[in-house]
């Protein structure tokens, strides 16, 4: 999930819904898409089914 719409390469404005977390926080979901980030090799990876969700406050690309 991300907030940052810039970062889609394709994205479906169509895909709605809501996420829900764990403590009862509940965000919008405006769009699915994918997206490409750099690996440190200099290589692309892309990340498929990745939601926009633009009242996100944090990236949740790279938690974990």
């Amino acid at each position: 999930m991300t907030s940052q719409e810039e970062l889609f390469t394709k994205i479906n404005d169509n895909y709605s819904g809501k996420v829900v977390f764990g403590d009862d926080s509940v965000f919008e979901v405006k769009g699915k898409g994918t997206i490409t980030i750099p690996t440190l090799n200099g290589k692309k990876k892309l990340i498929k089914d990745t939601l926009l969700t633009p009242t996100l406050k944090k990236n949740l690309l790279f938690v974990g």
